[in-house]
């Protein structure tokens, strides 16, 4: 770190500390976009599930209900 006097130790010190914050920010951004493309994937296959269902229902001649849903 050579010959720092205080003030230089601990600018060095903040931008370490806001390098690894950054670090960790990346990190959640990714896992939250990774969380989202979980959502978008479930959400299309609850979609095509409810599609399925439906027209199984209209084949045995069941009656839609919006208050099951």
């Amino acid at each position: 770190m050579g010959c720092y006097n205080s003030s230089e130790r601990k600018i060095y010190e903040l931008e370490q500390k806001i390098n690894k914050l950054n670090f960790q920010v990346n990190n959640l951004n990714e896992r939250v976009h990774q969380l989202e493309n979980t959502v978008e994937r479930h959400t299309r296959r609850l979609n095509r599930l409810n599609q399925r269902l439906r027209t199984v229902e209209n084949k045995l001649n069941i009656p839609f209900s919006e208050s099951e849903y």
